[in-house]
């Protein structure tokens, strides 16, 4: 007898516990403020900041804004963290602080790095960037980590990235 009545107040425990479940579930989706589900491809990645590899390594005075525009190559064999996107993206109000810069609406940056993964240089592209915006993007990029090789390359060398930044 009492082995049944345990095993009753088992089932209608976990039937009251998974009720109460569906309906949080339930009233989070009403509300609107529905979480997003592990499964989520976007989990983590920010929607305004963006690394895209170019083709070649080149020196970072010779490129205007109208040459970056056609030389992505999107195999690369070097990538960044997502905590990298996040903390850019994190760190995109203090780049934009100023009204000046504020009043840009996505900043682009050339980002070079070497054969090791390491930061070298860098290059705001747009040209209504002033001299406090370029300084608070250089502290930031070097705060940045190192870039991580991608498995399967047979050798990896030093390539520019296109950093775009939205605010």
């Amino acid at each position: 007898m009492n082995k049944l009545l345990a095993l009753l107040i088992l089932f209608f425990g976990t039937a009251f516990l998974l009720q109460e479940q569906i309906f949080a579930s339930g009233m989070n989706d009403k509300d609107g403020n529905s979480k997003k589900t592990m499964n989520s491809s976007n989990d983590g990645v920010p929607e305004n900041v963006s690394i895209i590899p170019l083709s070649e390594s080149v020196n970072l005075s010779s490129i205007s804004e109208e040459d970056s525009d056609n030389n992505y190559f999107y195999y690369s064999p070097w990538t960044w963290s997502e905590s990298t996107l996040e903390m850019l993206d994190k760190s995109s109000a203090f780049i934009f602080r100023t009204k000046k810069s504020a009043e840009i609406d996505e900043l682009r940056v050339l980002v070079s790095i070497d054969d090791k993964g390491k930061l070298t240089g860098y290059k705001v592209l747009n040209e209504e960037a002033d001299k406090g915006l370029i300084e608070r993007v250089g502290y930031v990029l070097r705060k940045m980590p190192s870039a991580i090789p991608v498995p399967g390359f047979a050798k990896y060398e030093a390539m520019n990235f296109e950093l775009t930044i939205g605010y």
